[in-house]
């Protein structure tokens, strides 16, 4: 065996020897890579020293339309705004932005100081210490994240805190809400040193409100009687991001029955599995890196299976009890847990499991379990990743903690699997402890649809309105079908479709992949308005034909029309009433009688009068800009008056555009 010293120079050498065909690799293992770091990427500015990027890691969706899944990381080491210089850690956010390829090709900081973030950040709170997606919370059609400050101080000493960020298309943040010991109606007891935020998990909507609902770890928490047990909050959330009741799993709350040690550090961190056991309730995998199953902080991951209001039903752990990974002293199995969806195909979701001081091929460079799952929580097969196995190419260097945070990516290059990011919070590209995320492009069975997205031009104008639909589809997608919401649909890629009737039309677009077919329906996305009219109209011609629209009743405008009354001797002033119903024709005294009065079944919706002196009288008439009121008819007389009183012909109206 050579120096170990030398080894990291024979890394890629043997990586080279020891690389399969993507054909003769198994689930889980790895096909390619992609690194993202100081040295890796496009940065606006680059990291500094002990920044710690990838100390979290999520994959939000799509932040910028383009059809690509978006990464961030978090970077729990930047000072932005602190008061202590370069060991300040308030910490940041760094928005990816990534192409098919995986490749990142712009990016976008959100701290103290950038990305129109305007709470209050501390020294030390470590703002992006953990993240877990939202969805569209705010439903204005950009993902939202959620992001632990496991040390602010609102109530006591690094009780935590957890922001739930509505993101832009740019990666700014549009707006914020915070829930703490103080603030989101929270009222859970925190206690100082809690740590509240350390992990967190979208849980999807487990009460069936409708509203997304959170899991939140809490590793200093001392229920039991020990510190550091550890403990898991759920947060059951109203739509405007406050906290509606919340329920605690501890060593003594939740039902949770398992056995917690002092300093195992329960929940440090969180996966949503889906719904592993079939129940139609999500199930959580939490970390406990520091657990002594099999020896001296090896590290467990428990998977709870949960009931919809947020207690547990039962649990399984997973430990290296028997040497069921071959873990060493230290390893701290647990450290980071992702949900990855169903590799294997076997139709049960998987776990990806960091262990961020496995020695790999030097030391602490740590590593990552993939584990396919059994129904009752239990491992059927597992595979691990670092710089000696899993076919993993990439070089790790001592100590960068590789597996410090997990995430799943829906499948970036669209061969139907999903792709795993990781973060390697202590590696050194540019700088000590800059830190990096690695994106593992995994072998697996096809299950991952296309994730269909389209974007609409124009998306509102009047009839005959031609609409250009331009797919925004993740990377796979092969095939699409589009429903225009008229009757209509097409197979064509991109198709331009005409609407030819005033409406509003709701769009679906299927697309299909190697990982299956899946939907999207943008509710009403193309407005379709009434153009606005005025037509003449005068019944029997009995009536003058003096009363002239001069404008068309576009809403948001004034309409305007005028009344010449200088052939009526006497003529002082002229009404223009509108109403509801337009008449073929009724004689009375003044004329001929073209709209409904109200003895007629209608009624008055409009009346202007305006002085003619015996020449041509002039009318407005504002109309709303609401384009709810598109298509309203309105029925339009005028009257001269003076001497005696003449009825004219009448004007049809249609609002609109």
């Amino acid at each position: 065996m050579f120096p170990r010293n030398l080894f990291p120079f024979f890394l890629p050498v043997l990586a080279a020897l020891s690389g399969a065909p993507s054909a003769q690799l198994g689930p889980g293992q790895v096909l390619r890579h992609k690194k993202i770091s100081e040295v890796q990427g496009s940065w606006p500015g680059g990291l500094d020293p002990d920044d710690q990027l990838g100390r979290a890691v999520i994959s939000p969706g799509d932040i910028d339309g383009d059809g690509n899944a978006d990464l961030i990381s978090g970077a729990v080491g930047d000072d932005d705004g602190g008061t202590m210089g370069l060991t300040s850690d308030t910490g940041a956010l760094w928005v990816h932005f990534l192409n098919a390829s995986g490749q990142m090709v712009a990016n976008a900081k959100i701290s103290a100081t950038s990305g129109s973030f305007t709470a209050q950040l501390d020294t030390r709170d470590q703002f992006g210490r953990a993240l877990a997606e939202l969805g569209d919370f705010d439903h204005d059609g950009v993902p939202d994240v959620v992001v632990g400050s496991c040390r602010d101080d609102d109530g006591g000493a690094n009780r935590g805190a957890i922001f739930l960020l509505f993101l832009r298309r740019d990666g700014s943040v549009k707006d914020w809400r915070k829930i703490s010991d103080t603030e989101g109606d929270f009222d859970g007891v925190l206690e100082d040193l809690d740590e509240f935020g350390r992990s967190l998990a979208n849980l999807g909507d487990l009460d069936g409100d409708g509203v997304i609902d959170l899991a939140v770890g809490a590793i200093g928490d001392d229920d039991g009687g020990v510190d550091q047990k550890g403990a898991l909050w759920i947060l059951f959330l109203n739509a405007d991001g406050t906290v509606k009741r919340e329920q605690k799993i501890s060593d003594t709350q939740g039902n949770f029955l398992g056995i917690l040690g002092g300093g195992d550090i329960f929940g440090f961190a969180v996966t949503n599995l889906g719904d592993l056991d079939g129940d139609g309730v999500v199930d959580l995998a939490v970390g406990a890196p520091k657990d002594d199953d099999g020896g001296v902080k090896k590290g467990a991951v428990w998977i709870l299976f949960l009931k919809a209001d947020g207690t547990v039903k039962g649990h399984k752990k997973l430990s290296d009890t028997g040497d069921a990974y071959g873990l060493f002293p230290g390893d701290e199995f647990g450290s980071a847990v992702t949900g990855l969806g169903d590799i294997d195909g076997d139709g049960l979701p998987d776990l990806a499991v960091g262990a961020i001081l496995d020695d790999g091929g030097l030391d602490d460079q740590g590593a990552v379990w993939i584990n396919f799952m059994n129904a009752d929580g239990s491992v059927r097969a597992k595979q691990k990743i670092n710089d000696v196995t899993g076919n993993f190419h990439g070089r790790l260097g001592d100590g960068d903690w590789f597996g410090s945070a997990t995430a799943p990516i829906r499948d970036l290059d669209g061969d139907g699997v999903m792709e795993l990011a990781v973060g390697a919070r202590f590696d050194d590209d540019g700088g000590l402890d800059t830190g990096s995320t690695w994106i593992l492009f995994l072998k697996g069975v096809p299950v991952v649809p296309p994730t269909p997205d389209f974007v609409v031009t124009p998306a509102e104008g009047v009839p005959p309105l031609s609409v250009q639909f331009d797919d925004r589809s993740s990377a796979g997608a092969d095939q699409w079908t589009w429903d225009f919401g008229d009757g209509t649909s097409s197979t064509q890629h991109e198709p331009m479709h005409e609407y030819a009737a005033p409406g509003l039309y709701s769009v679906t677009l299927s697309v299909s992949g190697p990982g299956g077919t899946a939907s999207k329906t943008r509710t009403d996305c193309v407005r379709v308005l009434a153009a606005a009219s005025a037509v003449e109209r005068n019944g029997h011609d009995l009536n003058a034909s003096v009363f002239h629209s001069t404008s068309l009743p576009v809403l948001g405008t004034t309409w305007t029309s005028e009344v010449d009354a200088t052939a009526h001797p006497g003529a002082g002033v002229t009404g223009v009433v509108g109403m509801s119903a337009g008449h073929p024709g009724l004689h009375v005294p003044a004329g001929e009688l073209l709209v409904r009065s109200r003895g007629l079944g209608g009624f008055m919706l409009f009346k202007t009068f305006a002085p003619s002196g015996g020449g041509v009288a002039h009318h407005a008439l504002v109309l709303p800009a609401d384009p709810s009121l598109a298509g309203l008819p309105l029925y339009c007389q005028a009257v001269i008056l003076g001497g005696s009183m003449e009825l004219t012909n009448a004007i049809d109206l249609v609002l609109g555009f």
